[in-house]
């Protein structure tokens, strides 16, 4: 049996078309028809990897055939992985940081709403890239979400991946946090009056005006979590 044929018997099994999985693997749907028309024999490493995480399968089996289709409690068991992905999850299990990536939902950096209890995906990344980058070793818990809006540019721009640790709710004056207000759900830079606790909202694009919140109705709004970083898109 070809790799096309088990991935086909994967799709058939879950119920999906081609185009589902390319949504979930971020990939083209040609990508797809090109595996199960055999026109590509195999993805390359990473992506049998990402596949196989999907489905819940064992990797090795998926691309050798080799081994258990399934496993259990670990993503490869000692007895099934093979050599060909054993530095793979290795460098997984040790260098890697998994990340709630909510795709759909978007934060506001103007007007929005997020859903934090709609369908997730998760993202991995290098550890030492993220600390680096955000300035953070502690990642539980944090979730990344989309930016719309241009209220917060140059700082955030649209459909930048916001980096929101939802453990960091205590408001400090300068610190970038998701808001929700009623039904929005607003990206801000935070002031706070160390005297009342009254806060002001303010965009960075001095075009919007900025948002005071009074001392009647701080028990109006919710603080999600706060922006630790943002990847740009480019």
């Amino acid at each position: 049996m070809e790799f096309k044929q088990r991935l086909q018997i994967l799709i058939d099994s879950k119920n999906i078309q081609q185009n589902d999985l390319s949504r979930a693997l971020k990939i083209h749907e040609t990508r797809v028809s090109e595996w199960l028309s055999g026109k590509v024999k195999k993805p390359r490493r990473s992506t049998i990897v990402k596949i196989a995480g999907f489905f819940n399968v064992n990797p090795d089996w998926l691309a050798t055939g080799n081994g258990p289709q399934q496993y259990e409690m670990s993503p490869v068991t000692e007895k099934a992985r093979g050599k060909f992905f054993e530095e793979e999850w290795k460098s997984r299990r040790k260098g890697l940081v998994s990340i709630t990536y909510i795709e759909e939902n978007y934060a506001s950096a103007g007007k929005g709403r997020i859903n934090y209890e709609a369908a997730k995906e998760v993202m991995h990344f290098d550890r030492a890239f993220l600390v680096n980058q955000l300035g953070s070793s502690n990642f539980e818990n944090v979730h990344i979400i989309h930016a719309v809006g241009d209220s917060m540019t140059p700082s955030i721009t649209p459909g930048d991946m916001l980096f929101v640790n939802p453990g960091d709710k205590d408001v400090i004056t300068g610190a970038v946090y998701v808001f929700v207000i009623g039904e929005e759900t607003l990206v801000k830079r935070a002031e706070r009056n160390p005297l009342s606790g009254e806060l002001t909202l303010r965009s960075d694009n001095v075009q919007y005006a900025p948002i005071e919140i009074h001392t009647d109705d701080l028990n109006k709004i919710n603080v999600i979590g706060r922006v630790i970083g943002n990847f740009k898109k480019f």
